[in-house]
């Protein structure tokens, strides 16, 4: 029982920074469960908002049940968000699920936010225009 005015330790649940223009949620709990995956699921909804690159750090995890999954696999299956995780038992739990198929886990950070470039989610590119505007003065050539 807390006593009042007795100093009391909030477990954060993630750290969050921007690295090259994408949210890097780092989860700091080893334990993603019915106890705590909807206040993640909230806290990470406040913290990255829009479309925007997200990789989501899962090393730290050792176990998550059915709601842990439920709020990984919310974020997971948007075309912004990677996870990635160094760890095997992260890999194992995917595979236990049969979610490795759906799901792809990077091994990096760095894997994870090279997998935007290569698919165009951090470059903004303007379509180039295949037709161009024929020069009408008289006496002049357009190519």
């Amino acid at each position: 029982m807390l006593k009042l005015g007795a100093p009391t330790q909030l477990t954060r649940l993630f750290r969050h920074h921007m690295r090259d223009g994408v949210h890097i949620v780092v989860l700091e709990v080893p334990s993603l469960d019915a106890r705590n995956a909807s206040r993640f699921g909230a806290l990470l909804a406040n913290a990255v908002s829009g479309e925007s690159p997200m990789v989501m750090d899962l090393s730290e995890l050792r176990f998550f049940d059915l709601p842990g999954f439920a709020a990984i696999s919310k974020w997971a299956v948007k075309p912004t968000v990677r996870l990635c995780s160094g760890s095997a038992r992260v890999h194992a739990l995917l595979e236990l699920l049969g979610a490795d198929t759906m799901i792809t886990l990077f091994p990096s950070q760095d894997e994870a936010i090279a997998s935007f470039r290569s698919s165009q989610v951090l470059e903004r590119k303007t379509p180039r225009t295949a037709i161009r505007e024929k020069d009408f003065r008289p006496g002049r050539r357009t190519a």
